[in-house]
């Protein structure tokens, strides 16, 4: 049996929620092993860092590690 999910990691707070959801109606299952696949990514606003000022471009960046690292980081862990 193969069972395929996706999952919106761009907010953070929804992400334990999310996955969840997901893996609940799997936790009866008997399976032999787990896939998991991060295909998520992006690029964002691409420019100069010297080009990076102000309150909204940090908030750009926190935005973009969270999305591209944090969120695929928390996923993974909790497949350990």
């Amino acid at each position: 049996t193969t069972s395929c999910h996706q999952m919106d990691l761009s907010d953070l707070d929804l992400l334990p929620d999310k996955l969840e959801q997901i893996l609940k109606p799997l936790s009866g299952e008997q399976y032999d092993s787990c896939l998991l696949i991060n295909n998520a990514g992006s690029l964002g606003q691409l420019g100069l860092a010297s080009s990076i000022s102000g309150e909204s471009s940090m908030k750009e960046m926190r935005k973009a590690i969270d999305f591209n690292v944090t969120s695929s980081m928390w996923v993974s862990s909790q497949f350990t």
